[in-house]
C-alpha cells in the first residue's frame, strides 16, 4: 500500500511541475517592447500616440504612454520592428529596424524633440 501511494504522489508531482513549467514555456516564443517617452528638458510624457510596426507583415498595433511617459507592447511575435510615437506640438519620432527575439525584453528610451507635426524623426 505504501508502494501505491509514493507512486501516486509522484504522478501528482510530475502533473504539478508540467502545469508550472507550461506557462514559462508557453512566454518563451514571445517577447516585450517598452519604453520611456520625455521631452527634450528631461520630463516624462503622458498620453503619446506610440505605434509598432512589424516591417514583414505591416500589422501596426497601437498603444498611449501612461503618465509616467511609460508604453509597453507585450507578447510580440520575434521580428524586425519600426516604432514611432506622434504628440501635436512635437515633431514624429520614428525609430526602424528594431529586432526582437525570442523572450527578448526591447528597451527604449524615446526624446520626443519640439516642432511641427509634419516633421519626422528617422532614426535606423
Amino acid at each position: 500500500m505504501r508502494m501505491q501511494q509514493r507512486h501516486r504522489l509522484l504522478a501528482l508531482f510530475a502533473v504539478l511541475m508540467a502545469f508550472a513549467i507550461w506557462p514559462a514555456a508557453a512566454q518563451l516564443v514571445t517577447g516585450e517592447i517598452r519604453g520611456t517617452l520625455s521631452d527634450p528638458s528631461g520630463r516624462s510624457m503622458p498620453n503619446v500616440t506610440v505605434k509598432l510596426l512589424n516591417e514583414a507583415t505591416q500589422e501596426v498595433r497601437e498603444t498611449r504612454s501612461n503618465d509616467a511617459g511609460i508604453f509597453v507592447f507585450g507578447g510580440i511575435p520575434p521580428a524586425t520592428y519600426t516604432i514611432s510615437a506622434e504628440q501635436p506640438g512635437f515633431r514624429t519620432f520614428e525609430r526602424t529596424g528594431q529586432v526582437l527575439a525570442v523572450g527578448q525584453n526591447l528597451s527604449l528610451s524615446i526624446t520626443m524633440n519640439v516642432g511641427q507635426v509634419t516633421e519626422k524623426v528617422t532614426v535606423s
